[in-house]
């Protein structure tokens, strides 16, 4: 993944005053059952200061990893290891954290600050990149990374191990990318390292550049019928 490529992470809000200019927005959305702070109503609508910044959903920190003590169990970390889940477009990144009809989303943009070895499972391997006897195995990798999860925590232990193991190989890598389980057109990308540097306090890796707030205004479900089938519908 190379230096300069953006990527999204999204998190559901679940009360605007979490948010750094939550009094900002409340002006902006006309939130009715939040009481408005200084400064007065025409003196947000006339600044424009606010209206330019970056930053309108959670702030760098609050759109970062979280910290290891506040880490459940995920498709690619264990419990108690940090790890940063980002899409590489904003729609996919909103899809995967679940959010609700009439839920507000922050969504921030990520810009990877080098040059970033990524072990790749949305690739289709050529003869030339996999042997044939690997090439089954790594689909099926593949398939169970992009799997819906039905069991909980313990679904993802296979993942887990999986992502683990590829962490450690020789040439370590930085991450890995592999397609959303929940929106069929998208990607994800895991980053490995979320420690910051002792001298910026910043990612080593990435900067969270901006943030946005979505509105989620509907949810779109397909499905079809399986059972029973026609044929056991019918009377005979």
């Amino acid at each position: 993944m190379c230096k300069g490529k953006k990527i999204f992470r999204a998190r559901l809000i679940e009360s605007i005053d979490e948010l750094p200019k939550h009094t900002q927005l409340v002006v902006y959305l006309s939130i009715d059952d939040v009481s408005l702070q200084t400064p007065p109503v025409e003196q947000l609508l006339n600044n424009e200061t606010w209206k330019e910044s970056p930053i309108w959903g959670f702030d760098a920190e609050g759109s970062d990893a979280p910290p290891n003590d506040k880490t459940p169990n995920g498709r690619i970390n264990p419990v108690g290891m940090s790890y940063l889940y980002t899409s590489e477009d904003p729609h996919t990144a909103i899809v995967e954290v679940r959010p609700t009809i009439e839920q507000m989303v922050s969504v921030a943009e990520v810009e990877i600050k080098k040059d970033l070895k990524i072990f790749d499972f949305c690739i289709n391997p050529t003869d030339g990149d996999i042997a044939d006897g690997q090439r089954g195995i790594f689909e099926e990798i593949a398939r169970h990374l992009s799997m819906p999860n039905h069991m909980g925590g313990s679904g993802y232990y296979a993942t887990q191990y999986i992502s683990q193991y590829i962490k450690k190989l020789r040439g370590s890598f930085d991450g890995i990318r592999f397609r959303s389980s929940l929106h069929k057109c998208g990607v994800n990308i895991v980053l490995f390292d979320t420690t910051k540097d002792e001298e910026t306090k910043e990612p080593r890796n990435y900067v969270i550049k901006n943030s946005s707030v979505h509105y989620v205004d509907n949810i779109t479900i397909s499905e079809s019928k399986v059972l029973p089938t026609d044929d056991d519908d019918s009377t005979e």
